[in-house]
């Protein structure tokens, strides 16, 4: 959560986000933000407070388009939802976050990682439309917000065979040490060729070597990109499920 925190207040794309902190007796004890058109983003909220935040959020946005966040609390979220808003909920996708200590590099394909730069603006732009396609993700990104991203410390690597990129990953701004790898990207003519997996272990090479922690998410019913990821050395740290909302 605070990568994307930190990416809407590098952005100043915030203006009708919300930002909320849940605190008990003790003091704080979760968080939640949505920044609209994504969904309601949860921490590892308890029941009570999974709860209150519904209630609160009945009133408050009831057009809310869905809930991503850890097993447990976004399942009792969704429950809670439907008690009060008349909506049909569908699971999305199931992601599992991953973080890596030591990189155990692939055998290496053709070709060799760069960073992407100006010069590559449109392929990155169609390959994350591309991307996104492919997870039925919500696409925002145009070239204003991709030149602001990379002025803000967004980085993204290609790797290249014969001067033609092949494959892509993305790596967000450090936030509190951590760097998470995102947008890993082969187009469907190119892959089986180990090209998005050397990507990945030179990424997590040079995010490691800088000092951060070095994390991702991946789709839980996607076998390949998971044995791809644990072969490069990631393990899996927990499960988070995205729900959307339809009316009924």
């Amino acid at each position: 959560m605070s990568t994307v925190l930190a990416s809407q207040m590098r952005s100043n794309t915030y203006a009708d986000s919300l930002w909320i902190r849940i605190e008990g007796a003790e003091g704080l004890i979760g968080a939640a933000i949505q920044t609209p058109p994504y969904s309601l983003l949860l921490t590892d909220l308890g029941p009570d407070a999974t709860d209150a935040l519904s209630a609160a959020l009945t009133a408050r946005r009831p057009t809310l388009p869905g809930v991503n966040g850890p097993d447990a609390a976004a399942e009792r979220f969704v429950a809670r939802w439907r008690d009060s808003i008349e909506c049909e909920a569908k699971v999305r996708m199931r992601t599992r976050m991953f973080s890596i200590d030591t990189v155990t590099a692939p055998a290496p394909p053709p070709g060799y990682a760069r960073l992407a730069g100006a010069a590559d603006t449109e392929l990155l732009l169609t390959w994350m439309r591309d991307f996104g396609d492919t997870l039925g993700t919500v696409d925002t990104w145009d070239r204003a917000t991709l030149m602001k991203r990379l002025h803000d410390g967004r980085r993204f690597w290609l790797w290249t065979v014969a001067d033609e990129p092949v494959a892509m990953a993305g790596a967000s701004p450090p936030v509190l040490g951590v760097s998470r790898i995102h947008m890993v990207y082969t187009p469907e003519s190119l892959r089986g060729h180990g090209y998005a997996s050397a990507l990945t272990a030179h990424v997590s090479s040079q995010l490691l070597k800088e000092g951060l922690r070095c994390m991702l998410y991946a789709d839980v019913n996607n076998p390949t990109s998971n044995r791809i990821y644990q072969n490069i050395g990631f393990k899996a740290l927990g499960d988070t499920v995205d729900y959307r909302f339809t009316p009924a």
